[in-house]
């Protein structure tokens, strides 16, 4: 009778410890694949189309000398013509915000809702207003790389539905991302070297992922909070017990009251801030909504100013610093997003975005280099 070995049971605990250990990463693995290929096509097109935005700002100038490259000439329309401008067009815009030009070649440009007859909105845009001829031009009309990436980068071109798709797509890249990081923790080290001298799509696929993770996962929930950013914040707010931001004031307002030109206000905010730019205001709203001007003084703090609609007097001032850590959040979630701070970080991070793109077209490529292998495979057997 055969004594058993002292190491049988030690061995065969270890095969256990290994396939449970196979087991879990498969099903990491299977995580992977098929999240990664639920999301692979919105993925490319967002990550793509984000590299490119990166240098969204040169390619409008370049795209657009007719919002950027103008012939001042001595006679310009004063704001409340180019907002009339906006109000007479037919259909009718609604100005939500009113881009003030910094530069005597740039022209106006407003962010509108587009009216019909009865006055239920039908969509919306970006409209720009030359301030010289009082040509008024939608700048959808006229094709471009810019706004076509644009379009692609924050609904896929499908309007709220493929706004939800994006959303959901970016949540989906931040957790394919965490499980790469698990796929790859058992093999990790001499992982981009492994991707020089060996040079396989796996083995590059993997250097990218660890490379590109951290900054893909920030792009990614930062866009996410854009989509659902009006029901975020209300509830950060509630658990940190205060508003991030404060609330515009509520103005007084009886029956047959009419606003002034926008110019009056204007005009006062110019006074109090004699050094500063007014970037910005914002004209629209109900009879008791202030008019809003945006002012940046050469300090860089931006304000913004309430100004009464029916006496032009100054209703309150938040100069934009942030309330409690909801509030720094809310004020700077959007430059991670982008990392626009100068050329270099906005170019790194939209190289950034590109891998992602190229990530998901290699994961599609590596997942059917094995299916195509596992066929093979059973065929032969």
């Amino acid at each position: 009778m055969s004594t058993p070995s002292p190491f049988s049971n030690l061995s065969q605990e270890s095969g256990q410890s290994g396939s449970r250990k196979n087991s879990k990463r498969s099903i990491w693995f299977q995580i992977h694949f098929w999240i990664g290929w639920i999301a692979a096509v919105p993925v490319i097109l967002v990550c793509i189309s984000g590299g490119v935005l990166a240098f969204e700002k040169y390619l409008r100038k370049w795209e657009f000398p007719e919002q950027y490259k103008l012939n001042p000439i001595d006679k310009k329309l004063s704001i409340d013509e180019v907002l009339d401008i906006y109000r007479s067009a037919n259909p009718k815009l609604v100005v939500h915000h009113l881009g003030i030009p910094e530069l005597p070649e740039h022209a106006y440009g407003a962010y509108v809702s587009v009216l019909d007859e009865n006055g239920k909105r039908t969509g919306g845009g970006y409209y720009i207003v030359n301030p010289y001829t009082g040509e008024l031009q939608n700048r959808a009309d006229k094709f471009s790389i810019s706004g076509l990436m644009t379009n692609l980068h924050r609904h896929l071109a499908a309007g709220k539905t493929g706004q939800q798709i994006v959303a959901i797509s970016s949540i989906i890249l931040a957790v394919t991302c965490i499980v790469g990081l698990l796929l790859w923790w058992p093999m990790r080290g001499r992982t981009f070297a492994r991707a020089l001298k060996r040079g396989q799509v796996l083995d590059w696929h993997n250097a990218l992922g660890l490379l590109a993770m951290g900054p893909l996962i920030i792009m990614a929930l930062t866009g996410a909070i854009m989509t659902y950013s009006s029901h975020i914040f209300p509830i950060l707010d509630k658990l940190q017990k205060e508003p991030s931001r404060p609330s515009d004031p509520v103005v007084a307002f009886t029956e047959g009251m009419e606003k002034l030109p926008v110019a009056i206000p204007l005009a006062k905010v110019r006074e109090n801030f004699p050094v500063g730019q007014v970037t910005g205001v914002q004209p629209t709203g109900s009879a008791k909504s202030p008019y809003v001007f945006f002012v940046t003084p050469k300090s860089g703090t931006e304000y913004r100013i309430c100004m009464d609609p029916y006496t032009g007097e100054e209703l309150s001032r938040y100069d934009g610093k942030p309330k409690g850590p909801v509030g720094w959040f809310r004020k700077n979630y959007f430059k991670f997003h982008t990392l626009s701070f100068n050329p270099v970080t906005a170019t790194i991070w939209g190289v950034f975005s590109s891998i992602g793109g190229i990530l998901a077209v290699t994961g599609i490529w590596i997942s059917i280099k094995r299916w195509k292998s596992k066929q093979h495979f059973n065929r032969n057997k």
